[in-house]
Protein backbone atom coordinates (compact mmCIF):
# COMPACT_ATOMS: atom_id res chain seq x y z
CA UNK A 1 0.00 0.00 0.00
CA UNK A 2 1.86 3.32 -1.31
CA UNK A 3 0.13 6.58 0.02
CA UNK A 4 0.43 9.22 -2.12
CA UNK A 5 -0.25 12.95 -0.93
CA UNK A 6 -2.21 15.16 -2.83
CA UNK A 7 -1.04 18.26 -3.30
CA UNK A 8 -3.65 21.85 -3.44
CA UNK A 9 -2.34 24.27 -5.44
CA UNK A 10 -1.99 27.78 -3.95
CA UNK A 11 -5.04 29.06 -6.18
CA UNK A 12 -7.44 27.57 -7.75
CA UNK A 13 -7.02 27.05 -11.52
CA UNK A 14 -9.22 29.93 -13.58
CA UNK A 15 -8.91 29.74 -17.13
CA UNK A 16 -9.09 33.24 -18.41
CA UNK A 17 -12.14 34.79 -20.23
CA UNK A 18 -11.91 36.26 -23.36
CA UNK A 19 -12.60 39.55 -23.42
CA UNK A 20 -16.18 41.09 -24.78
CA UNK A 21 -15.46 42.15 -28.58
CA UNK A 22 -17.52 44.19 -30.87
CA UNK A 23 -19.20 40.62 -32.15
CA UNK A 24 -20.14 40.06 -28.98
CA UNK A 25 -22.20 43.37 -28.09
CA UNK A 26 -23.56 42.98 -31.83
CA UNK A 27 -24.72 39.46 -31.02
CA UNK A 28 -26.44 40.78 -27.57
CA UNK A 29 -28.80 42.92 -29.35
CA UNK A 30 -30.57 40.08 -31.72
CA UNK A 31 -30.60 37.53 -28.32
CA UNK A 32 -34.62 37.06 -28.05
CA UNK A 33 -34.83 36.02 -23.82
CA UNK A 34 -37.81 34.82 -22.22
CA UNK A 35 -38.98 38.39 -20.74
CA UNK A 36 -39.86 39.00 -24.33
CA UNK A 37 -42.19 36.25 -24.46
CA UNK A 38 -45.89 36.94 -23.27
CA UNK A 39 -46.93 34.29 -20.72
CA UNK A 40 -49.60 35.78 -19.16
CA UNK A 41 -53.39 34.10 -19.89
CA UNK A 42 -54.95 37.27 -18.35
CA UNK A 43 -52.74 39.60 -21.40
CA UNK A 44 -53.51 37.05 -23.79
CA UNK A 45 -57.37 37.05 -23.57
CA UNK A 46 -57.25 40.67 -23.01
CA UNK A 47 -55.53 40.87 -26.38
CA UNK A 48 -58.32 38.64 -28.11
CA UNK A 49 -61.44 39.58 -26.20
CA UNK A 50 -63.58 41.92 -28.73
CA UNK A 51 -64.01 44.75 -26.71
CA UNK A 52 -59.86 45.14 -26.13
CA UNK A 53 -59.73 47.16 -28.80
CA UNK A 54 -56.45 45.53 -30.80
CA UNK A 55 -55.72 46.01 -34.44
CA UNK A 56 -54.43 43.35 -36.82
CA UNK A 57 -53.33 42.88 -40.41
CA UNK A 58 -52.17 40.07 -42.10
CA UNK A 59 -49.59 39.24 -44.80
CA UNK A 60 -49.67 35.51 -45.74
CA UNK A 61 -48.65 33.72 -44.08
CA UNK A 62 -49.02 35.56 -41.00
CA UNK A 63 -51.43 37.87 -38.93
CA UNK A 64 -50.61 40.06 -36.58
CA UNK A 65 -52.86 41.42 -33.71
CA UNK A 66 -51.17 43.58 -31.42
CA UNK A 67 -52.37 45.92 -28.32
CA UNK A 68 -51.19 48.67 -25.94
CA UNK A 69 -51.46 47.25 -22.43
CA UNK A 70 -51.61 49.79 -19.61
CA UNK A 71 -51.83 47.45 -16.76
CA UNK A 72 -48.11 45.94 -17.21
CA UNK A 73 -45.70 47.59 -15.70
CA UNK A 74 -42.58 45.49 -15.45
CA UNK A 75 -41.13 43.41 -18.13
CA UNK A 76 -39.98 44.45 -22.13
CA UNK A 77 -42.51 46.98 -23.49
CA UNK A 78 -42.67 44.79 -26.45
CA UNK A 79 -43.68 40.89 -25.51
CA UNK A 80 -45.13 38.70 -28.05
CA UNK A 81 -46.20 35.07 -28.47
CA UNK A 82 -46.73 32.47 -31.42
CA UNK A 83 -49.62 30.49 -32.46
CA UNK A 84 -49.38 27.57 -35.17
CA UNK A 85 -52.43 26.51 -34.76
CA UNK A 86 -52.95 22.63 -34.55
CA UNK A 87 -56.16 22.44 -37.12
CA UNK A 88 -53.65 24.06 -39.96
CA UNK A 89 -50.58 22.15 -39.68
CA UNK A 90 -51.47 18.17 -38.02
CA UNK A 91 -47.90 17.05 -37.66
CA UNK A 92 -45.93 18.62 -34.74
CA UNK A 93 -42.70 18.73 -36.16
CA UNK A 94 -43.85 20.91 -38.88
CA UNK A 95 -45.70 23.44 -36.54
CA UNK A 96 -42.17 23.52 -33.93
CA UNK A 97 -40.26 24.22 -37.34
CA UNK A 98 -42.82 27.15 -38.49
CA UNK A 99 -42.91 28.56 -35.19
CA UNK A 100 -39.02 28.53 -34.65
CA UNK A 101 -39.04 30.30 -38.20
CA UNK A 102 -41.39 32.70 -37.24
CA UNK A 103 -39.55 33.14 -33.79
CA UNK A 104 -35.95 33.81 -35.93
CA UNK A 105 -37.99 36.29 -38.17
CA UNK A 106 -39.01 37.93 -35.02
CA UNK A 107 -35.74 38.68 -33.67
CA UNK A 108 -33.66 39.06 -36.63
CA UNK A 109 -36.19 41.95 -37.66
CA UNK A 110 -37.58 43.98 -34.98
CA UNK A 111 -34.39 46.10 -34.13
CA UNK A 112 -35.58 47.84 -37.21
CA UNK A 113 -38.90 48.78 -36.54
CA UNK A 114 -38.62 48.40 -32.01
CA UNK A 115 -36.25 50.88 -31.26
CA UNK A 116 -34.23 50.21 -28.08
CA UNK A 117 -36.18 54.04 -26.72
CA UNK A 118 -39.71 52.37 -27.55
CA UNK A 119 -41.45 52.41 -24.13
CA UNK A 120 -44.82 51.88 -25.44
CA UNK A 121 -46.46 48.89 -23.92
CA UNK A 122 -47.24 46.55 -26.18
CA UNK A 123 -48.28 43.48 -26.34
CA UNK A 124 -47.96 41.09 -30.09
CA UNK A 125 -49.42 38.06 -31.36
CA UNK A 126 -48.26 36.38 -34.72
CA UNK A 127 -50.77 34.06 -35.64
CA UNK A 128 -49.92 31.28 -38.21
CA UNK A 129 -52.45 31.00 -41.53
CA UNK A 130 -51.06 29.13 -43.68
CA UNK A 131 -52.64 25.47 -44.35
CA UNK A 132 -48.99 24.06 -44.89
CA UNK A 133 -45.37 24.82 -44.06
CA UNK A 134 -43.55 27.40 -46.20
CA UNK A 135 -40.03 28.68 -46.48
CA UNK A 136 -38.31 31.54 -44.44
CA UNK A 137 -37.87 33.55 -47.07
CA UNK A 138 -41.71 34.04 -47.23
CA UNK A 139 -42.52 33.88 -43.48
CA UNK A 140 -39.60 36.72 -43.22
CA UNK A 141 -41.29 38.57 -46.03
CA UNK A 142 -44.45 38.60 -44.33
CA UNK A 143 -43.05 39.28 -40.44
CA UNK A 144 -41.23 42.93 -42.43
CA UNK A 145 -44.47 43.71 -43.71
CA UNK A 146 -46.06 42.99 -40.17
CA UNK A 147 -44.03 44.71 -38.24
CA UNK A 148 -43.56 47.77 -40.48
CA UNK A 149 -47.91 48.04 -40.37
CA UNK A 150 -47.46 47.12 -36.52
CA UNK A 151 -44.47 49.58 -35.43
CA UNK A 152 -44.89 52.47 -38.10
CA UNK A 153 -41.66 54.35 -38.32
CA UNK A 154 -41.09 58.05 -38.57
CA UNK A 155 -40.09 58.00 -42.19
CA UNK A 156 -42.57 55.52 -42.76
CA UNK A 157 -45.22 57.78 -42.04
CA UNK A 158 -43.80 60.46 -43.70
CA UNK A 159 -44.15 58.24 -46.59
CA UNK A 160 -47.57 56.48 -45.94
CA UNK A 161 -48.91 60.49 -45.73
CA UNK A 162 -48.07 61.21 -49.04
CA UNK A 163 -49.77 58.02 -50.36
CA UNK A 164 -46.88 55.66 -51.17
CA UNK A 165 -45.89 52.49 -49.49
CA UNK A 166 -41.76 52.58 -48.03
CA UNK A 167 -40.14 49.37 -50.24
CA UNK A 168 -39.76 46.56 -48.55
CA UNK A 169 -36.62 44.10 -49.31
CA UNK A 170 -36.91 41.98 -52.51
CA UNK A 171 -36.96 38.62 -51.59
CA UNK A 172 -38.19 35.96 -53.77
CA UNK A 173 -41.44 34.06 -52.88
CA UNK A 174 -40.73 30.45 -52.65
Amino acid sequence: HISRRIRMPSEPFRPELPKETTIDRRMKQFSLPKRHKLCALKAIDALFSRESGAKGALSYPLRIVWKENNVRQKGEPVQFFISIPKKRIRKAVDRVMMRRRVREAYRLNRGEFISPGFTTVVDVAFIYVADEPVCYDRVEQSMRRLLKKAFPKKSSVAIATVGQEAPLSDVSPC
